[in-house]
């Protein structure tokens, strides 16, 4: 099973330039972007609907992925400025 799981990321680097495990993280980033944008949901639910599984995680996905600066966060992109996200 290993050889296969190999084989595939191989494949997939091949054919996408990234790893799979970034791929599902930045289709989960964009899905949440997109949410965060249009909906008036809390990012505490967003967070779970999209993967992340928790806030943190998907604050430092923002920060490290879209290279967004401290100051803007997930919550800062729905407009919801009560507080930073913990």
């Amino acid at each position: 099973m290993k050889d296969r799981t190999f084989n595939f990321a191989r494949l997939f680097v091949q054919e996408t330039g990234m790893k799979p495990v970034k791929f599902v993280e930045g289709a989960r980033l964009e899905a949440a972007r997109c949410t965060l944008e249009q909906t008036a949901l809390r990012v505490e639910a967003i967070d779970e609907r999209c993967g992340f599984g928790d806030p943190k995680r998907m604050r430092r996905s923002f920060r490290r992925l879209l290279r967004v600066s401290l100051g803007l966060t997930p919550r800062g992109l729905s407009g919801k400025q009560s507080g930073p996200i913990e």
